[in-house]
């Protein structure tokens, strides 16, 4: 995979996780953009690369910065799953000591 087909793709994904975390759809997404459905569904398909003019749209609708829709979050969401995981382990093995350490 080439360098632009890296970046698309982040973009790509950045721009859907985003849009399904604030609970738009694809239509919503491109009415508050000004870009058809399908351009849309392209962009977050990774099958085009969006205008200088529709990533800053994009960006805005979402409520981030465009610079924001190129960084690799797929990392950042695959360690905060992790953390969140790690978390849960520890409450859980707290809770476990803390009833060990109770009198019966």
């Amino acid at each position: 995979m080439d360098e632009t087909t890296k970046i698309r793709t982040i973009m790509a994904y950045n721009i859907r996780k985003l849009r399904e975390s604030k609970g738009l759809t694809q239509q919503e997404l491109a009415n508050r953009c000004g870009i058809t459905p399908l351009a849309v569904c392209k962009i977050e398909g990774g099958k085009v690369w969006p205008k200088d003019s529709s990533v800053e749209s994009i960006a805005a609708a979402l409520g981030v910065e465009s610079q924001d829709l190129f960084v690799n979050k797929r990392i950042e969401d695959t360690l905060n799953e992790k953390i969140q995981i790690l978390q849960k382990t520890l409450s859980e093995l707290q809770c476990l000591t803390s009833a060990l350490n109770k009198p019966v």
